[in-house]
């Protein structure tokens, strides 16, 4: 019986003592850093697969392989407050993690963040984010299964992550309540016509709508507050977008390519207009600056041959390289003296300008700024320039008088690059301004109202010629059922007493696009004529009065 007792006693004991030990803590197996700066974030991986990353700020963009890169012995990621920023590509192909917590400092996660992390089937992204980069979950349990997406788009909470380029078609309407797009959500999303954006989103980013070749109109909510690089670039049938007026930030190129775009308005707040902005939007007819404006990037206007006029508001102090280049019917545009600097090839190509006048203060004519400018026959040069590039007016023919606001002798002075001729075959006034009848005034940008005076002929497999647009300084003409392959289109502008002012001619034809600076009042006529056969007509002639 007391051996019975004894042994009792001692079961009793070991077990209150199992009851009280300690169960073996995980132990960490590696440690490092991750962070932008460097050592400003730290992470450390435990035995049992939990990665924790400290710190403050931002974690690193990773576009090779990240400390974590393909892991297989992660299965749970804490991420501390304070952590600001996840990192491009920071955990591709962790293919066991299965579960991440992310604080509510996190404003920004980069793209491609968690791409093909396969178990990964949930994510709870913070209410402080406000920017996220292109296929966070790309890959991922999440990304797969089929109940996340609504109507081809994918949402986390309240995120919009994809669009599905083969699902979203005609119009898109993002769901009330959605606080951010991610960048290229909807790039190269070729059929969709139309996007309703929500009110509460404040930003699109980098090329969110890039490349959706169908997209016509586009309506931003008044909470949109930036703009992003390429954000809707290559949208080649977009012609119109408002900018909200809070919009304070439009990033580089970001209606590059958009070449039904026409007319646009940019808000007051915004004070840069970036690099290749309006690069190529050839039908942009009318731009309306803002008086914040403090720079024009490169290029940001190159290419856009039907702008007619533009202001430059008085706080702009550069004018970057290229700028207005191939800007072929800019006739007038009013550079204030606040601009102390104007890049190379700024207005290259722009056949139609007249006169002009630079800003007193700047100091230097750069390399091929005015090359090619064929119609340029007046310009006021002020006396601060010591030196004008190479090529500056290198094939402007037509330059004939220079006011100088100098001396003879400080003309002299002035270092003037090779392949200059115009300068030296034009008049020089000294110590002069540009008279008021050689000043450039504004043109208006509003279309005139074309009156029909004759109608085309009323056979239609007869060869025809119509006028089909028409604005202040172009003429676009059509011909049809031509096969006399040397005929020519001819454009012939009257003024009101009848008298020739102006003839061009053209061999090809289809869609002909005449530019002339003397259709202001005036009676046109656009012809077709054999070029072979005694250079009789072909169709009757359209006319159109002014």
């Amino acid at each position: 019986m007391k051996r019975v007792l004894c042994l009792s006693l001692v079961l009793t004991m070991i077990c209150a003592l199992l009851t009280f030990m300690p169960v073996t803590a995980a132990t960490i197996v590696d440690s490092g850093n991750c962070g932008a700066q460097g050592d400003n974030v730290k992470w450390t991986l435990d035995s049992e697969g939990t990665l924790t990353i400290s710190g403050t700020g931002e974690t690193k963009d990773y576009f090779g392989d990240s400390p974590f890169f393909s892991s297989q012995n992660i299965r749970k990621v804490i991420i501390k407050d304070g952590i600001t920023r996840i990192g491009t590509w920071i955990f591709r192909d962790c293919s066991e993690l299965e579960n991440i917590i992310l604080p509510d400092s996190i404003i920004s996660i980069g793209e491609y963040a968690f791409c093909n992390c396969a178990k990964l089937s949930s994510i709870n992204i913070p209410n402080n984010v406000t920017q996220i980069g292109y296929n966070i979950l790309y890959g991922t349990g999440y990304y797969n299964d089929s109940h996340n997406w609504i109507n081809g788009i994918l949402y986390a909470k309240n995120y919009l992550l994809n669009a599905d380029k083969e699902l979203i078609t005609d119009e898109c309407i993002v769901r009330n309540g959605t606080k951010c797009i991610a960048d290229l959500a909807f790039y190269g999303c070729n059929n969709l016509k139309s996007i309703t954006i929500p009110n509460g989103i404040k930003n699109i980013g980098p090329s969110t709508f890039s490349d959706c070749i169908s997209l016509l109109n586009v309506n931003l909510p008044d909470s949109i507050i930036t703009i992003g690089n390429t954000a809707f670039s290559e949208c080649s049938n977009l012609e119109k977008i408002n900018i909200p007026n809070g919009v304070v930030l439009i990033g580089i190129g970001a209606f590059m390519d958009c070449v039904s775009l026409k007319t646009i308005t940019i808000p007051n707040g915004v004070t840069n207009i970036n690099d290749d902005l309006f690069n190529n939007c050839i039908n942009l007819e009318y731009i309306s600056l803002p008086k914040s404006i403090t720079n024009i990037g490169d290029r940001a206007f190159e290419g856009c041959e039907r702008l007619l006029n533009i202001d430059i508001p008085a706080n702009v102090t550069n004018i970057g390289e290229q700028a207005f280049c191939r800007c072929i019917t800019l006739t007038y545009i009013n550079i204030p003296n606040s601009v102390t600097n104007i890049g190379d090839y700024v207005f290259s190509g722009c056949s139609g300008l007249k006169s002009i006048k630079l800003p007193d203060g700047i100091t230097y004519i750069g390399d091929s700024v005015f090359v090619d400018c064929v119609g340029l026959n007046s310009i006021s040069i002020p006396n601060s320039i010591i030196e004008i590039g190479n090529s500056a007016f290198d094939y402007c023919d037509n330059l004939k008088d220079i006011y100088y606001s100098g001396t003879k002798q400080e003309w002299k002075n002035i270092n003037i690059g090779k392949w200059n001729d115009p300068l030296f075959n034009a008049t020089i006034h000294y110590n002069s301004t540009m008279p008021s009848e050689a000043t450039p005034t504004p043109i208006p940008t509003q279309k005139p109202t074309p009156i029909p005076t004759v109608k085309p002929t009323a056979d239609p497999n007869a060869p025809s010629v119509e006028i089909t647009e028409i604005s202040d300084y172009i003429v676009t003409a059509k011909v049809n059922n031509c096969d006399d392959t040397d005929a020519q289109v001819i454009l012939a502008v009257y003024n009101k007493n009848g008298a020739l002012i102006e003839m061009q001619n053209y061999y090809n034809f289809g869609d002909v696009t005449f530019f002339s600076a003397n259709l202001q009042n005036a009676n046109i006529k656009v012809m077709l004529w054999s070029g072979t056969d005694s250079i009789k007509p072909l169709a009757e002639t359209a006319e159109m009065s002014l």
